[in-house]
């Protein structure tokens, strides 16, 4: 997901905060969709409805800004 919502924003063009701020939306609508799946019993599969978020969030950072900067760059660089 992390690397999905990378390439969309480096050929939309996000720049700066706006990039950040669409990787704060595309991660908490992802969080989203999983508790959605999950159910009422999302105990049996997370440990934590916050863990999940966080770990997920820090965790694909890097490779949001990774495809982010190169496809940013191969669209609207060169």
């Amino acid at each position: 997901m992390a690397a999905l919502s990378g390439s969309t924003a480096g050929i939309l063009g996000l720049t700066g905060l706006l990039g950040f701020a669409f990787y704060v939306f595309s991660a908490i609508i992802l969080w989203l969709f999983l508790l959605g799946k999950a159910g009422a019993k999302w105990e049996k599969y997370f440990r934590s409805r916050t863990q999940l978020l966080t770990s997920g969030f820090f965790g694909g950072l890097i490779t949001y800004i990774l495809f982010w900067t190169f496809l940013y760059g191969m669209v609207h660089v060169y």
